[in-house]
């Protein structure tokens, strides 16, 4: 996970936001099993909240604050880049995610 928490820190993410390390968890989950984003809010929000002995609801608040700090932060050319093409609006929390994954996994594809 070293090239996620590299990738979270050059797209401006500071550690100390509960989403940088829910974004972290989530992707070592969709890394690996690619279906969690076909239902992010029955399967991944819960997993990383039973992770971090949180609710499904804070996770999913922590990780939208995440997306829209960095949105709101600039990184949108970066985050166009790393998508591999323009971005017109700001991700969702799984579009956010699916970009990462894709990133750092190139032959990553959701089944």
């Amino acid at each position: 996970m070293k090239q996620a928490t590299l990738l979270l820190k050059s797209l401006g993410m500071p550690s100390t936001y509960n989403g940088y390390h829910y974004l972290l968890y989530g992707l070592s989950l969709v890394l690996g099993d690619c279906t969690y984003l076909l239902s992010v809010t029955k399967r991944l929000y819960p997993d990383i909240a039973a992770h971090f002995h949180t609710s499904a609801a804070c996770v999913e608040h922590s990780l939208r604050t995440a997306v829209n700090r960095l949105w709101a932060d600039c990184a949108q050319e970066t985050l166009a880049h790393i998508a591999g093409h323009p971005l017109h609006s700001k991700p969702t929390v799984s579009e956010f995610m699916d970009i990462l994954a894709g990133y750092l996994q190139p032959d990553y594809t959701v089944r």
